[in-house]
């Protein structure tokens, strides 16, 4: 399992362009994705390279809302109607 580091930073709009372009950076998000008038980023809040704890509000898990069947997206699993080819080696 892969880990990444991430971190929020007011920057312009140029820098974050040229922040894109960097090897190994996945992403960039803009204020749009998070709650900017409140400067929370999400994740740990770190203040001099230390985390400093939430309030139990912040803190507290959002628990997902379990799909119905019938709300699922339903993909059709092509993989399970493509024949295998003879001249195929197959491999457990």
């Amino acid at each position: 399992c892969e880990r990444y580091f991430g971190f929020g930073c007011e920057i312009d709009e140029e820098t974050s362009n040229k922040l894109e372009g960097l090897p190994g950076v996945l992403f960039v998000l803009p204020d749009s994705y998070v709650d900017a008038e409140n400067k929370d980023y999400g994740a740990e809040l770190f203040v001099n390279g230390e985390i400093v704890q939430r309030s139990p509000e912040r803190q507290r898990r959002v628990e997902p809302v379990p799909q119905r069947a019938q709300d699922r997206p339903r993909y059709s699993d092509r993989t399970r109607y493509v024949k295998r080819r003879e001249n195929q080696a197959y491999q457990r």
